[in-house]
């Protein structure tokens, strides 16, 4: 559950619904905005995954004419948490618990302060990739991965995902970020 008033908790059925359906493209590639502020976008998802253990995770590229909010994120002093923002009108909730989403389709990520963000299990990272250099998850963050239940396995095949976008994007000339 998160730190919502309400605490809330997005079903595990609705997290596998939506990136089925966003990898499908019934739904688009959610955007990157700043703290869920209209008219802030600054980048979009191309990759989004829901792992077995419960971790939805996305990366994508910062658009063309922003790379200084992806440097000012890159030099901001506090820690960066991430919220996704969904529409009301497409949020649906369990009958009996009106605080569990059974529903939901995520329009936005928006990196944010850790102290706003309602889950304090999320993270937001650039990553400064100079041409030739490999993509990879540093050694600190595949440890912490691997205490919060990730396999091995779960992490070769992000790895092997940002890669692959990662080519696509040097070859179409794009700055690449995850979060």
């Amino acid at each position: 559950r998160d730190n919502d008033n309400p605490p809330e908790i997005i079903s595990k059925a609705s997290h596998e619904q939506f990136d089925k359906s966003v990898n499908e493209g019934t739904y688009p590639m959610p955007e990157l905005w700043l703290w869920h502020i209209p008219g802030s976008r600054f980048g979009q998802a191309d990759w989004h995954h829901y792992t077995d253990d419960g971790f939805a995770i996305a990366s994508g590229y910062v658009d063309k004419g922003k790379e200084h909010i992806a440097k000012g994120l890159s030099e901001y002093n506090g820690e960066l948490l991430t919220s996704h923002g969904m529409p009301k009108t497409h949020i649906r909730r369990d009958s009996n618990d009106k605080s569990i989403i059974t529903h939901h389709i995520t329009r936005e990520i928006s990196p944010l302060p850790a102290s706003a963000a309602a889950n304090k299990l999320t993270s937001f990272e650039l990553l400064n990739k100079k041409e030739g250099e490999q993509v990879a998850i540093p050694d600190s963050k595949k440890e912490f991965l691997k205490q919060v239940g990730m396999s091995d396995a779960d992490i070769n095949q992000i790895e092997s995902s940002v890669k692959d976008k990662a080519t696509r994007a040097d070859e179409a000339g794009l700055e690449h970020k995850e979060e």
